[in-house]
């Protein structure tokens, strides 16, 4: 929930969230859609719960707040680091570990990944 709220999307996440008070079990090894026992989340109280969200809902929402950022998305990319300036350094497999991206397009202010 910290990095949704950093991007001040939390509250648009949240409503496509369902309470999980409990993990469902299956210890039969045939898939069956019954779980056989519940693990609360909470052993002390009961009443207190995860927030669930479906990847789908997730990844759309995260997706559509780049393209109105106007945030260029580059896919079939590894990150192999990121230097003490903050320029990130990527590699595509085509390129056998040379680097074919480097950006560094952080605006001040901005929530960044920061450079250990």
């Amino acid at each position: 929930q910290e990095a949704l709220k950093n991007i001040g999307l939390l509250d648009e996440a949240m409503k496509n969230t369902i309470p999980m008070h409990c993990r469902a079990i299956h210890t039969k090894r045939i898939a069956h859609p019954q779980a056989d026992t519940f693990q609360p989340y909470d052993e002390v109280d009961p009443g207190n719960f995860i927030n669930s969200i479906s990847r789908e809902e997730l990844n759309e929402l995260l997706l559509k707040t780049c393209e109105k950022e106007k945030v260029q998305i580059i896919f079939n990319h590894k990150l192999m680091s990121i230097d003490k300036n903050g320029t990130a350094h990527f590699t595509t497999a085509t390129n056998s570990g040379s680097l074919s991206h480097t950006y560094n397009d952080y605006a001040p202010g901005s929530v960044q990944i920061k450079p250990r």
